[in-house]
């Protein structure tokens, strides 16, 4: 979806109009769009070209061949790889062994420290009948799965943690602060979140349900009211 975007803005870029720019075009002509009136002094587009090719370069520094790789080839042989293991990219009458798609299938699990030994006969049978899908086949295709298509994942990490780790609370040790950026990012909502079995940990480790006992012990380690009653006066 990233590169078919990248491809229409070029082609917008070279002065093809889509569907949205078209509308763009017509509403900031007429002043007014379904009833809304526009002002469109406050948003004039000086250079267009410029504009469009910062937006190019933002969406293809974010994609994944610019992320994790030295260089394009290396990301295509890649998708390469990948498309082993989609029948629609297979070639027509393909039998096994397929000695170029094994090549390809080894180097992947390569590349995922996967056992490539324990994935050649599934796929062999794989070709065979590619209406049914082998358990180690789809195990690869589950960890093909997870792979990002962007640097965004890593963006929002970040974000995530200095919410959690800010100046107010910056005595978190690191698996603390593991544990609340696992929560905040692939944690269930409040109202899916069921506490009774966390609840009972915690009792069973001895602390208890009300917090009487230590309110007690913080008054007792707090200031003495009495000792500054003369100083609070003055304020």
């Amino acid at each position: 979806m990233v590169t078919q975007t990248i491809r229409d803005l070029e082609l917008q870029k070279l002065g093809e109009k889509g569907h949205y720019c078209r509308l763009y075009e017509d509403a900031t002509g007429e002043g007014e769009s379904k009833g809304v009136t526009l002002d469109c002094s406050r948003h004039s587009l000086h250079n267009k070209s410029a504009f469009i090719q910062a937006l190019i370069d933002n969406f293809n520094s974010r994609l994944y061949d610019q992320v994790g790789f030295s260089s394009h080839q290396e990301f295509s042989s890649l998708l390469e790889e990948i498309d082993v293991l989609n029948p629609l990219k297979w070639p027509t009458g393909i039998l096994s062994p397929w000695v170029h798609g094994e090549s390809q299938l080894a180097s992947l699990c390569g590349r995922l420290s996967v056992d490539f030994r324990e994935i050649r006969g599934q796929f062999r049978d794989f070709i065979d009948n590619s209406q049914s899908q082998p358990a180690k086949i789809t195990e690869l295709k589950t960890i093909l799965n997870t792979l990002p298509v962007s640097s965004a994942d890593c963006e929002r990490g970040f974000s995530t943690m200095n919410v959690i780790c800010s100046d107010l609370r910056n005595a978190l040790t690191v698996q603390h602060i593991s544990n609340l950026m696992f929560i905040s990012l692939v944690g269930p909502p409040v109202s899916k979140f069921k506490p009774k079995f966390y609840v009972e940990r915690w009792l069973m480790s001895h602390r208890h349900a009300d917090y009487k006992k230590r309110e007690q012990e913080m008054k007792s380690d707090g200031v003495n009211p009495e000792r500054y009653q003369m100083l609070w006066g003055l304020f």
